[in-house]
């Protein structure tokens, strides 16, 4: 219904992937309008893990096009209460199903090429799982060149920054367990992927949650130790 020409890869990463947190392009047929795409040639789909929302997709008929729900440049909602506060009176309806399971917006990979993969927006499903499924090197695409049409949401505005400044500090050189769990890029690079896995699993969901934090206590500045 919204693409005639669908990858090998694209095909592959859509039964290992979906229903879930990864949006996978693909090359978009005459049906879907400049207005879904900003005029490009791909279109990307979005199976939610949510059962509400595919009985709500199902009953509709056909795809929608769901921008995030939250205004331009804020964080992605991850809750019914996120939503309620963005969008209250500028939308008719609110359809809750709970809080999401991942506190970050869905995985962007473009595969609507053979051979070609290009990740535009990291998230829960990495470039390591999409290639251990594809077979091929995902190429990291996130920032957006001066003049160039953003390829994917997510690749021009910036996310999670808090309001507040944000002052980075060295990490003291310390050994004591309840003050450092990681010291550098390299301790993390040693962990195998399914550590690394839960321990995004386990951060990802406070993420927005901190940033709601410092904004309704007023906090002035943020100082925190540099992230592997």
């Amino acid at each position: 219904m919204v693409t005639d020409n669908i990858t090998e890869s694209a095909e592959k990463a859509f039964k290992a992937f979906c229903p879930g947190p990864v949006s996978i392009i693909v090359k978009r047929n005459s049906l879907i309008p400049d207005e879904v795409t900003a005029g490009l040639d791909t279109v990307a789909i979005r199976i939610p893990a949510s059962v509400q929302a595919r009985d709500f997709i199902r009953a509709c008929g056909r795809p929608i096009a769901a921008p995030s729900a939250n205004i331009s440049g804020k964080p992605s909602p991850t809750s019914p209460s996120h939503v309620i506060r963005d969008m209250n009176g500028k939308a008719d309806v609110i359809l809750t199903c709970g809080n999401c399971e991942v506190g970050l917006e869905s995985t962007v990979i473009d595969l609507s090429e053979e051979g070609h993969a290009r990740l535009f927006r990291p998230g829960k499903i990495t470039a390591e799982q999409i290639e251990a499924v594809t077979g091929i090197k995902v190429e990291r695409a996130y920032t957006v060149k001066e003049g160039q049409i953003p390829s994917s949401p997510g690749m021009k505005y910036r996310h999670y920054a808090p309001e507040a400044p944000v002052e980075i500090i060295k990490l003291p050189d310390t050994e004591a367990p309840d003050q450092v769990l990681l010291k550098g890029d390299e301790d993390f690079k040693a962990l195998d992927d399914d550590l690394k896995k839960k321990l995004f699993d386990i951060a990802s969901p406070y993420l927005i949650r901190c940033q709601e934090y410092l904004k309704e206590n007023g906090i002035q500045t943020l100082i925190h130790y540099p992230i592997p």
